[in-house]
């Protein structure tokens, strides 16, 4: 993640579909659970400030984007 957030352009959107826990029928719930883990952990608002990156709701994003 620190690599990625410190290549992201200006603007970039993370999407992602993190989940509490796997379900057993999802390919990606394993995956999920990971991001999920992640996401609430310390590990990634540190992450974040290293890499000078904040995070903005899209409606934000596309309204900063129409002022230009």
């Amino acid at each position: 993640m620190d690599r990625w957030l410190h290549a992201a352009p200006a603007g970039a959107i993370i999407m992602c579909h993190p989940a509490v826990r796997a379900e057993p029928a999802d390919e990606l719930g394993e995956a999920r659970a990971w991001e999920y883990d992640y996401l609430a952990s310390d590990a990634f608002p540190q992450a974040l400030a290293r890499a000078a990156v904040t995070l903005e709701r899209v409606r934000a994003a596309h309204a900063l984007e129409a002022a230009y």
